[in-house]
């Protein structure tokens, strides 16, 4: 994992939004005429979104946390080391941090304004206990613009274990 220019951070964007991941367990198959729809079982999931203010920044991002692309709406690969802290009392997510680097009292990189989870949100958050952290647009991506960025590959991610304080 590379190493971050001390304001890496500062220089990031974030959006919080949810997605639906394939999930193990019942599929279900039925005929229609002469093809046959499969559904998959799928969970919804919190998404974090990073991107980064320039292309700079989203690839210093992306080579510092060393995640895979991300082959979306598969489960993402588990990083035990990224930590991503909400707070239970406003259901705000804070912010997040990497436990590898810290023995105790970890530094938090807190963004800027606490974002509120919706009540759906805050359900699905408490169903799961973690989270898919996500890098590879640049600037502040709109929904349309993150949907379109799942679909085609862009973003490297993880699936994180959250916290709540």
């Amino acid at each position: 994992m590379a190493e971050r220019p001390r304001d890496l951070w500062a220089q990031l964007n974030m959006a919080v939004t949810h997605i639906g991941l394939s999930a193990p367990g019942a599929v279900s198959a039925r005929a229609q005429g002469k093809t046959t729809v499969i559904t998959a079982n799928q969970v919804r999931t919190v998404t974090l979104v990073l991107s980064g203010h320039t292309s700079a920044t989203t690839t210093a991002v992306q080579d510092h946390f060393g995640w895979p692309v991300w082959d979306a709406p598969a489960v993402p690969a588990q990083d035990h080391s990224w930590k991503a802290v909400f707070n239970s009392a406003n259901r705000t997510f804070e912010g997040f941090y990497d436990e590898s680097k810290h023995s105790t009292d970890p530094e938090i990189v807190r963004i800027a304004v606490p974002v509120r989870l919706t009540d759906d949100m805050w359900r699905m958050l408490e169903k799961t206990g973690a989270v898919v952290m996500c890098i590879g647009l640049t600037g502040d991506p709109a929904p349309q613009a993150i949907a379109t960025g799942v679909r085609q590959r862009q973003f490297r991610a993880a699936l994180v274990e959250a916290l709540f304080r």
